[in-house]
């Protein structure tokens, strides 16, 4: 049984939300029908990585679940899937990615796959433009999005038959350094019980000064000096 493109914030990042920290869900009492996957992140459409020839968008923040179709165990472990590509590119929605096998061979597992913000949306150092001290976070959210995304599990797998408890994080590639980075991320560790790490690692990170000529670049590219001048582009 899957449920797709399930939202696990209550504001979209864009517009306004344009490089903030991810906006937590609100209560609601209404029905989704998790169908079919979210939206992509925007990235670049690139041979090989088949995510980047899905529908994209910076409306992006959503995530799948995946279980058994039998009852099986009263609390299930839940294990958590990071996708890879470079923090650049890649996607849920990607048939390598799709969690049905999974658990067809693993029911005593739910299997959930998040998005994140990606390459400059999900990783871009702003704080230190004329007006970028309201944007504090835009070097992390990637990150920011995955904790977000686990807050969400913690509150709500158990109604999937989940153990909120027991959670695995696991990823390949940007993923696996994702999943290094998370634990040592302040709060992190009442939604984490254990990391499986496929490659990637804390040492693929940039540092301050690497992050801010990597600005430079862009701002130059785009001919822009501000936080509101990139807001202008679409």
């Amino acid at each position: 049984i899957a449920f797709k493109g399930i939202p696990f914030v209550g504001k979209q990042p864009v517009g306004e939300y344009r490089w903030k920290a991810p906006v937590e869900c609100v209560p609601d009492d209404g029905v989704y029908e998790a169908y079919y996957f979210g939206t992509c992140p925007r990235q670049f459409e690139v041979l090989g990585q088949v995510g980047s020839l899905y529908p994209q968008s910076e409306e992006c923040l959503y995530l799948n679940v995946w279980k058994a179709g039998d009852a099986g165990t009263e609390k299930k472990a839940v294990m958590v899937w990071i996708h890879g590509g470079a923090y650049e590119l890649g996607s849920t929605a990607e048939p390598r990615e799709d969690g049905a096998n999974f658990v067809q061979e693993n029911p005593d597992v739910i299997l959930v796959s998040i998005e994140y913000r990606m390459n400059i949306f999900g990783f871009f150092h702003l704080s230190h433009l004329p007006d970028g001290a309201d944007y504090p976070d835009a070097a992390n959210l990637g990150l920011m999005d995955q904790l977000q995304a686990l807050k969400w599990v913690h509150e709500n797998i158990e109604a999937f038959g989940g153990d909120p408890d027991n959670v695995t994080i696991f990823g390949q590639s940007a993923g696996g350094g994702s999943v290094s980075l998370l634990p040592l991320v302040e709060g992190s560790h009442k939604y984490i019980r254990r990391v499986i790490a496929h490659s990637g690692n804390p040492s693929l990170c940039q540092s301050t000064e690497q992050s801010i000529a990597n600005t430079k670049n862009v701002m130059d590219v785009l001919g822009c000096k501000t936080v509101a001048d990139l807001q202008k582009v679409d």
